[in-house]
């Protein structure tokens, strides 16, 4: 479980460093039409992660729901009718969304310390590495 804890470390920072490479104003943008705004993809990794420890039955409740809610989201590529579905009036702010992370975060290590299920934690790790191709692909477009 060290191993699989050191490599979760790695990737969180990793995933840092890709957002940091965004100016501010790109959070917003939607460099492929049947695609989120990038600053749907810095809260969907922890909303996923909040979910698997939720499965697991670590997390017993949610603490922001809506949020998880909204992070949660997805779309089929193939599906065209999904791009009228993607707009958000207003999306959270980054400060918030920045607690919520900091929350599910603190959540993982500890969870990295229990009994729980590794699977769940292996299929966190290995979404959010799944992500890193995304997001580069998508600021490089």
């Amino acid at each position: 479980m060290q191993a699989l804890q050191e490599r979760y470390g790695d990737v969180r920072r990793r995933t840092r460093q890709i957002f940091d490479l965004l100016a501010p104003e790109a959070f917003d943008m939607r460099p492929i039409p049947l695609r989120h705004p990038l600053r749907f993809y810095e809260g969907h990794l922890s909303s996923f992660n909040l979910g698997m420890l939720l499965q697991g039955r670590f997390v017993k409740n949610d603490p922001e729901p809506e949020l998880t809610r909204l992070f949660a989201r997805g779309i089929d590529p193939l599906d065209t009718s999904a791009a009228d579905k993607l707009t958000i009036q207003r999306w959270p702010e980054r400060p918030l969304v920045a607690d919520y992370i900091a929350r599910v975060d603190r959540e993982m290590e500890r969870a990295f310390e229990s009994e729980i299920d590794p699977i769940y934690l292996h299929t966190a790790v290995e979404h959010e590495e799944m992500h890193q191709e995304t997001l580069m692909y998508l600021i490089h477009r």
